[in-house]
């Protein structure tokens, strides 16, 4: 039926009959058109083939996963000896001094924090069994609530047989004076908890912290008067593979009961719309004209613009509030001035703001680790002036390239309603207020998608044009480029199969492959400009990873299937928060509607595609790299945001379908109330979105707590610690010609957030150094002539060289700083005995380091494996080398903080580095020595492998 047919039968009715009749023939006439509608034989079609399948898969999986995720964690404590098992699997151990008996207490942390996460959660059961009897001491399985014998604080509730807890929650039985005993606790979809043994107290015991979603951390800690006196780290938390699939599961599909509830109510709502006769004018729903359809798409366009700038402006303080974002303007200011690398800092280690670094030094180029993609669209506003502006204005594109392809593709509607529900994503406004990549890459991913659309118009142009912003997205996010390769690859051979269109198809799949590999060329060639090598990117090279992407991206070293999949879960978790800011019961309903109603339609098919390798393909990334929200999935948003429009459709076409079928057979004649369908979906997805608008975007909501996820658009004030003090100190000094000492603080943000107003070549009005007292008279060397000043983070304040906080600065006068030429720095006196020293405990460290890398291979058959150069334990979570606990504990650390040792291994041999202040003396270091090592002279090296012992 065309549209212009629906119309005229949505203006022109049946005339409807005298209403006793009606009724009087109701059953009869229901009968008819029941047995009318079996007699087409519906069950014999490819649709409903296609809807048994997946419905019946959507049934299977939910009934599955219903109730989520179990942990299993055991303690035991034997002894001095205490070790604990998650899912079976041992994860940290130690050996303490500790009480000799005691009871036991459960800390579980607020299970109401993160409602995304299935429920129930909290603790399943406990029980605690003798470990040389092997009698059960106590159990309790809460099916009631917990019992009489427990001692609680805390909000408890019981749900389900799980005790879940608002806020923090502790169980305790202190009475107890069990020695050698096990405690098994099941868990159900909980963030974190503590398993407290050989409790004589709060005050002295020994505790096992875990947190098996999202930080993956856990260990042991012996605590005597509530002073902790000895830790055991554990390995990284790898939970069961199944259990963590099934809330991944659970998390997908826990709307789908609600489907069929919110479709009969539907139905009645346009059933009663239609036979009431009323609201007529909305029937205009059905078919919205091609002029109004853009005026309303640019209203809302310029709505998030102008949301996003405000967020920007406001909220953001105009500043990049995370690391990899300060190297982005790094080089986006280098494109603007026509450069691609920058000459090497005068004083590296001044200028350097995060570790590992995000801008490296290969030789004589100082450049960003990332590739051009994103620098090269903030390079625009760097030459304007306001780099600001660039992401909201490409955040409004993006909207406007959403209504354009759901237009295309589907319908004005369902352009209109995607391009809604993406201007009011808290996930996009959070990602197109800020300067991070993901929102210039899905800028550039919907102009491929957009020209793909529309590629039969223009089929060499268009083609080229869809291929060369898909090599953009390349060039912005690698990763993510490469995980649609496939989708986009099935998408383009269906262009060629059918014999009427195949030498179109042919010219149109060249011309995106010509666009595609003339991006690959240009990714090559930026590398040749940044690293000096094609085939070296900014990422291997600053890492020392030379050998390709399997160094960091796949399983091994600080990433494993469980991990991984570990990751995706966290991701989801957060998706589900942030993608629309609707309640947990809708979920991802109207994403997966039309495949519960068995669509053909290929973009349908092609766009889940999409949406499942962009997120799925981060199970082969060692992080989850939360920070305003599950930012690795970004790229997703889109196809989601399209998906779920185009489902909220086809509920209103089902739905007047069907009202159209009971209006026949109560009525006869002829009857489609689309526009019922349209009123009623549609009503209830902007109600959604109003819901959102004010809890998030308004500041309404208090619906999680969760680190780097902002639950209202207010909490971007400030985020990630950094704010514009410094900035607003330095503009009100109007200062010239200065040099601007920043305190050195452990944290990045004290120098980052100043950092990022440096010209790249360092030469600017003002520029901004680490306040590094070893380095100052290096520095001021190198900047002679100009005014020093010293500024502090932490207490922000902005001071001439030498002058003390307490001192304080008269009005007017604080711009009468020193030059740096006429400061002078005392010559520090050489600590040779001092330095030597150091560096003997260096090569003893290796030493001791090697000998247990040996014992880690005797009891693993592997040593830890770090493909590419990595710092020895520096990072817990990452580093490779942290596996060495299980034999060495605690690890050795370079006396210097924050000096660190490295480490590099294939799992059969292994080489330890350090640096050292002296000569390093003999050593077996690998030719050529790896960055960051290039002076041999001062490197200290240990190899082995089980053939040649070090």
């Amino acid at each position: 039926m065309t549209e212009s047919e629906e119309m005229q039968e949505l203006v022109s009715p049946a005339e409807e009959p005298d209403g006793n009749a009606m009724w009087r023939g109701l059953p009869a006439r229901l009968r008819q058109a029941t047995r009318q509608l079996w007699t087409q034989r519906p069950y014999l079609t490819i649709g409903f083939a296609i809807f048994l399948v997946v419905n019946v898969a959507l049934v299977a999986g939910y009934l599955w996963s219903r109730g989520g995720q179990t942990v299993h964690v055991r303690v035991e404590a034997d002894g001095d000896q205490f070790t604990a098992y998650i899912d079976g699997k041992l994860h940290a151990e130690g050996e303490f001094d500790a009480p000799s008996q005691g009871g036991i207490m459960l800390i579980l942390a607020d299970t109401q924090s993160l409602p995304s996460l299935p429920e129930p959660r909290g603790i399943d059961s406990v029980r605690v069994t003798d470990l040389d009897t092997n009698e059960v001491l106590f159990e309790d399985d809460f099916s009631s609530g917990y019992g009489p014998e427990w001692q609680a604080s805390g909000a408890f509730s019981s749900k389900n047989g799980v005790l879940g807890v608002t806020g923090r929650g502790v169980l305790d039985l202190l009475d107890a004076s069990w020695r050698n005993y096990a405690v098994d606790v099941k868990y159900k979809n909980i963030e974190g908890s503590t398993i407290i043994l050989r409790a004589q107290d709060d005050r002295t015991d020994v505790s096992y912290n875990f947190r098996p979603f999202r930080n993956l951390d856990n260990g042991l800690t012996l605590r005597e008067e509530g002073q902790v006196v000895s830790r055991a780290p554990g390995r990284r938390i790898e939970l069961s593979k199944s259990e963590t699939i099934r809330s991944l599961v659970a998390m997908t599909l826990n709307p789908y009961p609600l489907v069929l509830l919110l479709l009969a109510l539907g139905f009645l709502a346009v059933v009663a719309l239609q036979f009431t006769g009323v609201l007529r004018a909305p029937r205009a729903l059905a078919s919205v004209s091609p002029n109004l359809a853009w005026y309303v798409a640019a209203v809302i366009t310029s709505g998030a613009f102008a949301v996003t700038l405000f967020l920007n402006y406001s909220y953001g303080s105009r500043l990049p509030h995370v690391p990899d974002s300060v190297s982005y303007i790094f080089q986006a200011k280098l494109l603007a001035s026509g450069r691609l690398a920058a000459p090497p800092p005068p004083v590296e280690e001044v200028f350097d703001f995060f570790f590992p670094p995000f801008i490296f030094l290969s030789g004589d180029k100082w450049a960003s680790i990332y590739p051009f993609g994103h620098p090269l669209m903030l390079a625009i506003g760097a030459r304007l002036g306001a780099i600001w502006l660039i992401p909201p204005l490409l955040g409004a594109a993006s909207v406007a390239l959403v209504f354009a392809i759901g237009r295309k593709i589907y319908s004005a509607r369902v352009g209109l309603l995607a391009a809604l529900l993406l201007a009011t994503s808290p996930f996009f406004l959070m990602t197109a207020s800020n300067f991070m990549a993901h929102n210039t890459a899905v800028f550039y991913l919907l102009g491929s998608l957009l020209f793909l659309a529309i590629i039969d118009r223009r089929p060499f142009l268009f083609g080229l044009l869809a291929g060369l912003f898909f090599g953009l997205v390349f060039n912005t996010r690698p990763l993510t480029a490469t995980a649609l390769i496939l989708p986009f690859s099935l998408y383009l051979l269906t262009l060629i199969l059918p014999r009427g269109r195949r030498l179109m198809g042919v010219t149109q799949v060249s011309a995106f492959v010509v666009g595609g590999l003339l991006m690959l060329g240009a990714f090559w060639l930026y590398n040749l400009g940044t690293t000096g090598d094609a085939f070296t990117n900014g990422y291997q090279a600053s890492t020392g990873q030379t050998s390709g992407p399997q160094d960091f991206v796949g399983f091994g070293g600080a990433n494993s299937v469980n991990i991984g999949i570990q990751n995706e879960q966290t991701q989801m978790a957060y998706l589900l928060l942030v993608l629309n800011g609707w309640p947990r019961y809708i979920g991802l309903m109207f994403v997966l509607l039309p495949f519960i109603f068995a669509t053909r339609h290929r973009w349908d098919w092609f766009l889940l595609g999409c949406a499942v390798m962009v997120m799925g393909v981060y199970i082969l990334w060692r992080g989850n790299g939360v920070m305003h929200g599950p930012r690795y999935w970004y790229e997703a948003i889109p196809f989601l945001m399209l998906l779920a429009a185009r489902g909220g459709d086809r509920a209103a076409e089902l739905l007047a379908n069907a009202a159209g079928w009971f209006h026949r057979a109560l009525l006869g004649g002829e009857g489609r109330p689309l526009w019922a369908g349209i009123l009623v979906t549609y009503g209830l997805m902007v109600a959604l979105v109003g819901g959102s608008v004010y809890g998030w975007l308004l500041s309404n909501n208090d619906g999680w707590d969760a680190t780097f996820v902002p639950d209202r658009a207010s909490s971007l004030r400030g985020f990630n610690f950094v704010d514009d003090r410094l900035v607003r100190l330095v503009d009100e000094a109007d200062l010239d010609n200065a040099l601007v000492l920043v305190e050195a603080c452990p944290n990045w943000w004290c120098y980052g957030n100043v950092f990022w107003m440096n010209s790249p070549t360092l030469d600017g009005n003002i520029v901004f150094a680490r306040d590094l007292e070893g380095r100052r008279a290096e520095l001021f060397q190198a900047y002679p002539d100009r005014k020093v000043y010293v500024a502090t983070y932490t207490s922000p304040s902005l001071l001439p060289f030498g002058v003390t906080a307490s001192a304080g600065v008269p009005s007017g006068e604080l711009g009468s700083a020193p030059l740096a030429r006429d400061i002078a720095i005392p010559t520090p006196t050489p600590e040779l005995e001092a330095i030597a020293r150091r560096d003997d405990q260096r090569r003893q460290d290796l030493s001791t380091i090697a000998a247990a890398l040996q014992e880690y291979y005797v009891l693993n058959g592997t040593y830890p494996l770090a493909a590419g150069l990595q710092s020895f334990c520096r990072y817990q979570n990452l580093d490779a080398g942290c596996q060495v606990i299980e034999v060495l504990d605690p690890l050795p650390q370079d006396p210097s903080p924050p000096g660190t040792y490295w480490y590099r291994s294939d799992g059969t041999a292994f080489t330890l580095l350090a640096k050292t202040e002296g000569p390093a003396g003999a050593s077996s270091c690998p030719e050529p020595l790896p960055d960051p090592f290039p002076d041999a002279d001062t490197t200290y090296c240990v190899q082995g492998s089980p053939e040649e012992p070090p």
